[in-house]
């Protein structure tokens, strides 16, 4: 029985920008299957919190500016972000130096902290170097990478090197 488990082992390339594999990996964790992910880098953790592997999982999928223009579209976007919350926060503090009329500093008030928050999400997919969220929604990859990042915590891993190949093969299965 396991040897036919293994035979229909699904592995997967995160070599290169490849968002069929990572909707696939989604749709094998949602399913609590063992799988594999191949890859050349070996700081890669499928399974940690950390920025480097989290900007693998994005840039596998396709969702990482990495061009010049990519780069000009991430430092636009974290201006935009910074500049919302400017605003955000100059308009709190008007509300509270003349809440005039008073009917309306709860929305004064509410108004500014959506433009902040607004503003800090904005800025952190630009410090992230990543495409817009409306082409993260349009593109379905938003659920994907949200089905992985909430299913990934029922699975666990271990990595061993192919001294043939070179690349670092982890296997991960369901607890």
């Amino acid at each position: 029985m396991e040897n036919n488990d293994e035979k229909q082992e699904k592995t997967f390339d995160f070599r290169n920008k490849n968002e069929e594999s990572v909707k696939k990996i989604a749709s094998a964790m949602k399913n609590r299957e063992r799988f594999k992910i191949i890859t050349d880098d070996p700081d890669f953790k499928p399974l940690a919190h950390d920025k480097r592997s989290a900007m693998t999982w994005l840039t596998v999928a396709g969702l990482v500016a990495t061009t010049t223009g990519g780069a000009l579209v991430a430092t636009t976007t974290t201006l935009v972000g910074g500049t919302l919350i400017s605003i955000g926060t100059g308009a709190l503090f008007l509300a509270f130096i003349d809440p005039e009329p008073m009917s309306k500093l709860g929305l004064l008030v509410g108004g500014s902290f959506a433009t902040i928050l607004g503003g800090g999400g904005i800025a952190l997919l630009g410090s992230l170097g990543t495409l817009s969220l409306a082409s993260l929604s349009a593109s379905g990859t938003l659920g994907v990478i949200t089905t992985i990042l909430v299913t990934r915590s029922h699975y666990k891993s271990v990595m061993r090197k192919n001294n043939e190949t070179g690349l670092f093969e982890w296997t991960l299965e369901p607890k």
